[in-house]
């Protein structure tokens, strides 16, 4: 809430010089995104495409709100609001606590454990859905993928993203 010149402009290169790298920091990540996408996807590039899109989104919406309000604040465009501004200052620091919940939450094991899951339950409502009327082998198989004990292989067909083999760590296609 400065009224002098210079924390007047230390505020604006706080919030600009803030929102900027915030902005070049989202559009590079796009372009990492876009390129480990286009290439071929392993198991280990999708876990940092999404573990990236992790980071990125808690900085984004941890950070941003302080620097617009902080430049909207000098500019007078709002007004001062003592108890929205305590909210955005622990918006911010609310950052430093998610970081580590993103690497507890993103790592390797974790995330096979989950495209696993979305890939059973996926080919199996494909199948469900394909077959009107299903016969004695259809529900057996149904039952196996429940249980776990269907291979990536048959679900998959061959198509789609490889993912890790549980034992040996090796990308299955």
């Amino acid at each position: 809430y400065g009224t002098t010149f210079r924390v007047k402009l230390f505020a604006y290169m706080y919030s600009v010089l803030g929102l900027s790298a915030l902005t070049v920091i989202i559009i590079l990540n796009f372009v990492v995104l876009r390129t480990v996408l286009s290439l071929h996807r392993k198991a280990c590039e999708i876990q940092m495409v999404v573990f990236l899109i992790g980071i990125l989104t808690i900085v984004s919406v941890c950070w941003a709100p302080l620097m617009i309000r902080v430049f909207l604040i000098q500019t007078g465009l709002k007004e001062k609001d003592v108890i929205r501004d305590l909210i955005f200052i622990r918006m911010a620091s609310f950052n430093q606590i998610m970081d580590p919940w993103v690497y507890i939450l993103f790592r390797k094991t974790l995330l096979t454990r989950i495209i696993q899951f979305i890939k059973v339950h996926l080919c199996l409502q494909r199948k469900q859905i394909s077959s009107k009327v299903p016969g004695v082998g259809d529900i057996e198989e149904i039952s196996r993928v429940r249980q776990g004990e269907l291979s990536q292989q048959s679900c998959n067909n061959g198509a789609g993203e490889p993912f890790l083999s549980k034992s040996t760590g090796e990308t299955l296609s």
